[in-house]
């Protein structure tokens, strides 16, 4: 039980620092807002409506490889083969997402794409480490 616990935990742990990596990668390449933007609400849905195609590649690619990351190391972790754990992150992860878009409006496409990263690709990352 401590091993599924753990894999749990290390699995959140890794995908939130994944993607923070990616997503500061993705800032310096299509540059990141500036603080005071961070404590306006307005300014920040301005930031994001004005984010390129590019930077919303590099967002969802980040919830990817982050869920796949965390899916895998939960696997090696626990040693466990129920799919149980990448259910419970995947879900988290897209808690998170819907809570996301309720504060910051997103095109469309990357509204839908974004529900569609964490279930799979944590599945994919727990089934990887078989």
């Amino acid at each position: 039980m401590l091993r599924k616990i753990l894999g749990l935990i290390a699995g959140f742990v890794v995908f939130v620092v994944v993607v923070t990596v990616v997503q500061v990668i993705n800032g310096l390449i299509f540059g990141m807002p500036k603080p005071e933007t961070l404590n306006s609400p307005e300014a920040m849905q301005a930031y994001v409506t004005s984010m390129p195609v590019g930077a919303f590649i590099g967002l969802l690619v980040s919830y990817i490889v982050g869920s796949f990351c965390s899916g895998y190391l939960m696997k090696v972790i626990s040693k466990w083969d129920s799919m149980l754990l990448p259910l419970v992150m995947g879900l988290i992860g897209t808690c998170g997402w819907a809570y996301t878009i309720t504060q910051l409006s997103h095109p469309i496409w990357v509204t839908i794409a974004g529900f569609l990263c964490y279930l799979p690709f944590t599945f994919l990352g727990y089934r990887a480490a078989k």
